[in-house]
């Protein structure tokens, strides 16, 4: 790109076309050399002005404003992304717009502005949409699965994340692909299913590593972290030594300051004291530097920890009091909560016992505190969703609005006062149709009395998840519930009963499936479940619980003396396999 830079000629052609590869360049270096993108960015920011082109003075403060965000800097993230956005609503530029909201959103979810980050995000998306821009879209949907995530929504999260996939994938967006990978590894890291968050952020990784995207130090970051929670703690050393490479390669500093703490946490855990000294301090140091005050003390109750076990009573005492007196200025009551636990500790340890009851004291106390800022965080998340709500019903209403202003203005061009009146009669009509296609489209792919998937929308949906483990190569089982002597159980019931029966049991299965797992319906007596990235003894356990769970059921409600037992077959899901052959396995299991 430097090189075709070089090659424009000088004079007005040459600047318009110099302008926007510069600003093509600085938007690449941001994932690359954030120095490299700043320097270039202040040259097309002066550029820009010399020649009053307000879309790409807008452009160069943009990347001024990923910068800053990329280094933490989140304050100055948000002063720059408000001002190249005012700039690019004066120009009209659509694509500029979505571009700035989608990093003014991203900042302020950093800050704890859940409800405006979400807010901006979708009005990011709203501008996408109309665009048909696919890499924007892409962009779009994964912050707002990270928005989703902050507030424990993990259903919406995965949707918007797997969304963003789909769309990089098809694009053949590489870079974008494996940002989707890690965000998807996230969620299945806070549901716990860690094999499966790995296995996303290796995938990520491959990626990363080929096109030498910056990125790649969080993904590694990550890897660790999960090496670490499986107890595997060489293999969660050596990625963050890699990680931390990277980080420091590309210049991203708050990744620097978590990896070396948490290089810190594996050495002790190992027993490596000194190793685990010179990373929380080097951490601290960093942390100091770039105002991050939450890491700062974080570091400050590790070398506390540490200190605990082989240094004196006032060198214990000393970072965990700092780390108290900088808990106590954040909103950070874990923090706060950890540090009056070590203190009363080390006074215990000791023989302080005055000063160790009164840490102590304190430390029950901000538990209880924190018990009930924890039940407001729900709260919170409920007005949050509450909010974003709100916006999106204003945001239907408003289009619903423009519509009908568009619509009236057109009759009132085209048609006199009758025919318009038939127009609007139409148009009522095609909406009752549309509305009535929906029902349609929902009996054609519901299962009525049991509220879950038929054989035909079960089936499309598994031929969806076959070809998606075909792909990434990843488990997928299979299994068929069958009720337990059906038909003298069920012939004395009314058809009302019968319904209540089997909504019964619909809802066992769906209280004991996953969001992502699949659930069907047919011929009465026979259930199917999908599990995806799910092996065969995870798919069996979770069928055992259904068992017991239909068999302690209190079938009374139904009929009085009435016990429903069910039985199930299951199969794994081998490569190469089709949906049909997948079918005839399992129900010949069944039929045994």
């Amino acid at each position: 790109m430097e090189e075709s830079l070089a090659q424009l000629p000088q004079g007005a052609e040459g600047d318009a076309e110099r302008l926007k590869l510069m600003a093509e360049m600085a938007y690449r270096y941001v994932n690359i050399d954030i120095p490299k993108a700043r320097e270039t960015a202040e040259r097309l920011k002066e550029l820009a002005e010399a020649r009053g082109d307000r879309w790409a003075l807008a452009r160069a403060i943009w990347v001024w404003a990923l910068c800053c965000f990329w280094q933490g800097d989140y304050a100055g993230s948000l002063g720059y992304g408000r001002q190249a956005l005012k700039i690019s609503e004066e120009s009209g530029d659509g694509a500029g717009q979505a571009n700035v909201l989608n990093v003014i959103g991203s900042s302020l979810l950093k800050i704890g502005e859940h409800a405006q980050a979400l807010i901006h995000h979708l009005k990011a998306l709203k501008i996408g949409q109309a665009l048909g821009d696919d890499h924007l879209l892409a962009v779009v949907h994964n912050n707002l699965g990270s928005d989703y995530m902050a507030i424990a929504d993990y259903g919406k999260a995965l949707e918007h994340f797997q969304e963003s996939l789909q769309i990089k994938q098809r694009s053949q967006d590489a870079m974008g692909e494996a940002a989707a990978l890690m965000n998807i590894g996230s969620i299945y890291e806070q549901l716990d299913e860690l094999e499966t968050a790995l296995r996303y952020h290796q995938l990520a990784q491959k990626i990363f590593e080929k096109t030498g995207d910056a990125r790649l130090s969080h993904c590694l970051n990550n890897i660790g972290g999960v090496y670490e929670k499986l107890n595997e703690l060489q293999k969660a050393l050596n990625f963050f030594q890699k990680g931390l490479r990277v980080a420091r390669d590309h210049g991203y500093r708050l990744v620097e300051v978590s990896i070396l703490s948490n290089i810190g946490v594996v050495c002790h855990r190992l027993g490596q004291e000194a190793r685990a000294e010179e990373c929380f301090q080097k951490s601290l140091e960093i942390s100091r530097e770039i105002k991050e005050r939450a890491a700062e003390a974080e570091n400050l109750i590790f070398l506390g920890e540490l200190y605990a076990g082989t240094k004196t009573y006032a060198q214990c005492i000393e970072p965990l009091q700092k780390a108290l007196d900088l808990a106590e200025q954040l909103p950070s009551p874990g923090l706060k909560s950890k540090a009056l636990k070590l203190l009363a500790e080390v006074n215990r340890k000791w023989e302080r016992y005055r000063e160790a009851l009164e840490f102590f004291e304190r430390y029950l106390e901000a538990e209880k505190k924190q018990h009930h800022e924890s039940l407001q965080k729900s709260l919170y998340h409920i007005r949050v969703q509450q909010e974003v709500h709100k916006y999106l019903l204003e945001v239907e209403q408003l289009r619903r609005h423009s519509q009908e202003l568009e619509q009236a203005n057109r009759e009132l061009e085209e048609f006199n006062r009758k025919l318009r009146e038939a127009d609007q009669e139409k148009q009522f009509l095609i909406r009752s149709l549309e509305e009535h296609n929906q029902r349609l489209a929902g009996m054609i792919t519901e299962d009525r009395p049991s509220g879950l998937y038929n054989l035909g929308a079960f089936r499309e949906k598994l031929r969806h998840e076959i070809a998606r483990a075909q792909r990434y190569r990843h488990p997928l089982s299979l299994a068929l519930l069958d009720i337990d002597g059906y038909e003298a159980k069920t012939s004395r019931l009314s058809r009302a009963k019968l319904d209540q029966l089997i909504g019964s049991l619909a809802r066992i299965i769906k209280e004991n499936i996953r969001l992502v797992d699949l659930a069907g319906h047919f011929n009465h007596r026979k259930f199917a479940i999908a599990f995806p990235d799910t092996g065969h003894k995870k798919a069996e356990a979770v069928c055992q619980r259904i068992q017991r769970a239909v068999s302690h059921h209190d079938w009374r409600e139904v009929q009085p003396g009435l016990e429903i037992t069910v039985s199930f077959v299951l199969t794994p899901y081998r490569q190469g396999q089709t949906l049909e052959e997948l079918f005839v396995e399992v129900e010949g299991k069944l039929g045994r």
